[in-house]
């Protein structure tokens, strides 16, 4: 268990240290689950209209 403490606290360090990073691997996984949800809802025949509509809401949400 301390073990997963300090690695949890180098992790906390070097997030502090690097926010430019952690932002772009932030923004990074966004881009990624956004295009999964464009790709299931064009699976699922959704109009590219009501995707584009549904992708403007979640933006807004942020």
């Amino acid at each position: 268990m301390h073990l997963k403490w300090d690695r949890y606290a180098q992790e906390l360090a070097f997030a502090e240290d690097h926010p430019d990073f952690v932002k772009k691997i932030g923004d990074e996984a966004v881009e990624k689950a956004l295009k999964a949800v464009k790709r299931i809802m064009r699976k699922d025949g959704v109009s590219s209209d009501k995707i584009q509509t549904y992708l403007n809401v979640l933006g807004d949400a942020k």
